[in-house]
């Protein structure tokens, strides 16, 4: 059985799901089915952070607008982290949305 779903990325094998062939987007809906599971690579950002005073700042070298401010080294890193996140799903869905319907998607590797 073949899961659908609208882009030709998200296309899932999964079996013995009960369904005798039939469509079921159930179990992504529930979390049962990753859609996007080959995309969790570990990806590695550098990090510049200071100590300014009392407080840590930081900035991610590849991704402009991603900068924190924290009181210690630690929660910097995480902010960072997390701050990443957010920016990088944030152009990942402006992306998509501007490419439509019919797309690809390919990867793209730097020396």
């Amino acid at each position: 059985m073949t899961l659908i779903a609208p882009h030709k990325r998200n296309r899932v094998k999964l079996k013995n799901w009960g369904c005798r062939g039939k469509v079921a987007l159930w179990p992504v809906y529930f979390g049962i089915v990753d859609l996007h599971k080959e995309r969790k690579t570990k990806m590695e950002y550098t990090a510049v952070i200071k100590r300014s005073g009392e407080w840590w700042i930081g900035r991610i070298e590849e991704v402009p607008g991603v900068n924190c401010q924290e009181p210690t080294r630690e929660e910097l890193r995480r902010s960072l982290a997390e701050t990443l996140s957010e920016a990088l799903g944030f152009n990942r869905q402006d992306a998509l949305a501007a490419a439509g319907d019919d797309y690809y998607e390919e990867k793209v590797a730097i020396a």
